[in-house]
């Protein structure tokens, strides 16, 4: 008997699908912040395997599913979402012009320099 570490949220009906292929689930179901901590996971998960697999649209697929369960789990809408994407586009504008942001550069006394210096495994300093 081969045992497998999976330590993740599944599918609702992978319990089923895998007692058909003769594989055991051993698990629990769980609710509010593990629920919502799992599925943040998850959505991290899904996204790395629609940067590495071929068929990126089944994977987009599973993004857009685990963000329609995150969106459930914290009681609001697919719609809140895309009223808070609409408005971040009318502001900011969309990805689709492929613009790309090599590094930023700015004076010492610039009071960005605060929010850029406190991420710095997102914005490492450049020589």
């Amino acid at each position: 008997m081969k045992k497998f570490l999976t330590n993740k949220l599944i599918r609702d009906k992978s319990p089923e699908i895998l007692a058909a292929k003769g594989i055991t689930y051993n698990g629990s179901t769980i609710s509010g912040a593990a629920l919502v901590t799992a599925l943040k996971q998850k959505l991290l998960e899904e996204a790395q395997e629609a940067i590495n697999e071929d068929n990126i649209v089944q994977e987009l697929a599973d993004v857009l599913e685990v963000i329609h369960s995150l969106a459930s789990a914290l009681n609001f809408t697919l719609n809140d979402i895309e009223t808070a994407r609409i408005k971040k586009y009318n502001e900011r504008g969309g990805f689709q012009n492929g613009v790309f942001c090599e590094y930023i550069t700015m004076e010492d006394d610039n009071p960005a320099i605060a929010y850029y210096t406190a991420k710095p495994n997102k914005y490492p300093a450049a020589e």
